[in-house]
């Protein structure tokens, strides 16, 4: 399964609305992200660019994908940005990969 960073902006009604009925919303993202078969791991509000991230787990992009569009579309969040996540192992095999493999790859204009 694919770790993924999902960072997100609340727009200004999303902000009213948890000031005038505040909540823990840990819970409801948890199940969310399990009806497209993720796996919460880390949720935090957040200061700056965007107001929270969360660090989740999907089997595949699609269902990374679809929760995205999912919550999107029902007002949810105003924009996010996701990254996805590549754990050191993984990074590791990809570096000796690229190392090995024979190309006839180049910079441009050489």
């Amino acid at each position: 399964m694919a770790h993924y960073m999902i960072e997100f902006k609340y727009g200004i009604d999303n902000i009213k609305g948890l000031v005038q009925k505040p909540e823990n919303r840990t819970t409801l993202i948890r199940q969310s992200l399990e009806s497209f078969n993720g796996k919460l791991h880390s949720f935090f509000y957040a200061y700056g660019e965007y107001d929270g991230v969360l660090i989740a787990e999907f089997p595949d992009s699609e269902s990374c994908t679809a929760f995205l569009l999912m919550v999107t579309s029902k007002g949810g969040v105003a924009g996010f940005k996701t990254t996805v996540l590549i754990d050191p192992e993984e990074a590791t095999r990809s570096m000796r990969r690229a190392g090995e493999t024979k190309t006839n790859y180049r910079p441009a204009a050489t």
